[in-house]
C-alpha cells in the first residue's frame, strides 16, 4: 500500500505538472508580465491549452507594443506643432492693444499650454510602460536635494516653502531605474504644489521600515476622500483642488507605473497637515561589503 501510495502521488504529480506549469503563466501573465510563456508538454490536451494560450499572449504583446509606439511616436509628432502654435500666439499677443482679442489670445495660449503638458505626460507614460531596465542603487537624499533645487523657486513665488525632516544621511540607497526617482519626485512635487495654498508648507520626509526606503511627500491641500484616492492612479482623472487648469491627470499614474517597475510601491493616506499623504516605498539597496 505505501509503495502504492508513492507511485499513484508520483504519477499524479506527473499528471498535473502540465496544468501548474500552465497556472504559473497564467499568474506571471495577470500581474505585468507579458513575456509569460508556458512549456508545451503534457497530454495533447494540455499542448494544445499552452499552445493557445502562448499565441494569445503573443498576440496581445504586440498589439499592447504597438500602441505603446503609436502613442509615443504620436506624442512625439504633436510637441513641434504645438510649440509652433504657443510662439505664434505670443507673437499675436505682443501685437495686440485690445483688451478683448489679448484675453482671447490668453485663453488660447493657455489651453495650447494645458495640451503640450497632456502630450508631454502621454509621452513619459509611453516611456514608463516599456520594459523597464536594471535597477541600481540610488541616494534618494540626493535625488531629493537636486530636485527641489528646481521647485523650491517656483513655490517661493506663492510663499510655499518646502521642509525635509529626517537625517538623510542614515538613509540607504534605495533600488531604481536611473531617472525613475527623479521623474516621480517631480510629478509628486507638482501636484503638491498645484494644490497647496499661497504660504503652505509641502513636508518631505524619508525614513527606514524593514528593507524599505520610505518616502513621505505631504502638502497642505484639500486632501482627498477614499473614493478619489481609489481612482487617483487611474489616467486622465483629475481630483479637485488643482490651481487653473494645468493638470493632465496622468501624473499619478505615471508615478505609479515607475515605481511598480522599481518593484516599489505607492499609496495616498491622509497627511498629518490635513492634505494628502503620497508614500512612496522602495526596495533598500544592500550595503557593500567592506574590503
Amino acid at each position: 500500500l505505501g509503495v502504492a501510495a508513492v507511485l499513484g502521488a508520483l504519477a499524479a504529480r506527473r499528471l498535473t505538472r502540465p496544468l501548474r506549469e500552465l497556472h504559473t503563466m497564467a499568474t506571471k501573465f495577470s500581474h505585468g508580465d507579458l513575456t509569460a510563456r508556458s512549456p508545451v508538454t503534457g497530454p495533447p490536451e494540455t499542448q494544445t491549452l499552452a499552445l493557445t494560450l502562448n499565441s494569445g499572449a503573443e498576440r496581445l504583446e504586440s498589439l499592447i507594443a504597438a500602441q505603446r509606439v503609436f502613442v509615443a511616436d504620436a506624442s512625439h509628432q504633436l510637441r513641434t506643432p504645438l510649440t509652433a502654435l504657443r510662439l505664434s500666439l505670443d507673437n499675436i499677443a505682443d501685437g495686440v492693444d485690445d483688451p478683448t482679442v489679448r484675453e482671447d489670445v490668453d485663453q488660447a495660449t493657455a489651453e495650447v499650454v494645458r495640451m503640450s503638458r497632456l502630450v508631454n505626460g502621454l509621452l513619459a507614460l509611453a516611456r514608463a510602460e516599456a520594459k523597464p531596465g536594471e535597477v541600481e542603487s540610488i541616494s534618494v537624499g540626493e535625488a531629493i536635494e537636486q530636485r527641489l533645487a528646481v521647485w523650491t523657486p517656483e513655490g517661493a513665488e506663492r510663499g510655499v516653502r518646502f521642509e525635509m525632516t529626517g537625517r538623510y544621511d542614515a538613509i540607504p540607497a534605495a533600488l531604481a531605474n536611473p531617472g525613475h526617482l527623479e521623474q516621480v519626485l517631480d510629478n509628486v512635487l507638482s501636484n503638491a504644489l498645484a494644490v497647496s495654498p499661497d504660504g503652505a508648507t509641502i513636508t518631505i520626509e524619508l525614513k527606514v521600515a524593514g528593507r524599505k526606503v520610505v518616502l513621505e511627500i505631504w502638502d497642505e491641500g484639500p486632501g482627498m476622500a477614499d473614493p478619489e484616492k481609489a481612482r487617483a492612479f487611474d489616467r486622465f482623472w483629475r481630483g479637485r483642488g488643482l490651481t487653473g487648469r494645468s493638470g493632465s491627470g496622468l501624473g499619478l499614474a505615471i508615478v505609479k507605473q515607475l515605481v511598480t517597475d522599481d518593484g516599489g510601491s505607492v499609496v495616498l493616506d491622509d497627511a498629518p497637515t490635513g492634505g494628502l499623504c503620497v508614500r512612496i516605498s522602495l526596495r533598500a539597496a544592500r550595503p557593500r561589503s567592506g574590503g
